[in-house]
């Protein structure tokens, strides 16, 4: 995280919790604190790797008509 203070902060009240299915997702079962930068970061970064799994190599924003490449 590069040291930022708001994602450390976030980080720190961060609880890893599964679910029945055995998935893992970010909780702040222990906390009343915000962990939104968590989230947001963990929702980029599985955007990030889906788009790289893709074999179209184009943009979304290209595909979806909003801008001319």
């Amino acid at each position: 995280h590069n040291n930022n203070p708001i994602l450390a902060w976030c980080l720190d009240n961060v609880v890893l919790t599964k679910d029945d299915n055995e998935n893992v997702r970010p909780s702040k079962k222990n906390s009343i604190e915000k962990i939104d930068g968590v989230a947001g970061l963990l929702n980029a970064m599985v955007l990030y790797i889906l788009d790289k799994e893709e074999e179209n190599t184009e943009s979304h924003y290209e595909t979806a008509g909003l801008i001319d490449l």
